[in-house]
């Protein structure tokens, strides 16, 4: 079973859209190679996995693996997450190049997850 996440980018204006990875979303791998992308590079591998039903991973030397789904995956909402969502993190690449992110797992109804902006020490 993978570690699921969500990544969005922060678009002009103050939008967001994202898609769905199946593997490997824990902080410790996705927040470096988010952080080491650009917000092009990025929006090009978001892009690129809406039309694809997300993308299954975000590989440090061989890029991004699609999925294969003809049904497009595509998210707007980043303050959007549902307590029976089997996704683990959400990561957003702003428009000043830096990285968001935070646990959906532990998700409380009616309370806010808190984001965080560098990687954790310890997982």
């Amino acid at each position: 079973m993978g570690t699921r996440s969500h990544i969005y980018i922060e678009t002009e204006g103050g939008g967001f859209f994202g898609t769905y990875c199946q593997f490997d979303g824990y902080p410790s791998h996705m927040f470096p190679q988010l952080m080491g992308r650009s917000h092009d590079e990025v929006y090009s591998i978001i892009v690129k996995g809406q039309t694809r039903g997300g993308l299954q991973s975000l590989h440090p030397t061989k890029g991004p693996a699609y999925q294969a789904h003809t049904l497009g995956c595509f998210l707007f909402n980043p303050m959007d997450y549902m307590e029976s969502s089997p996704v683990n993190y959400v990561y957003v690449k702003r428009l000043d190049g830096s990285v968001l992110w935070r646990e959906t797992r532990n998700a409380v109804s009616g309370e806010p997850m808190p984001w965080f902006n560098e990687m954790p020490e310890e997982e």
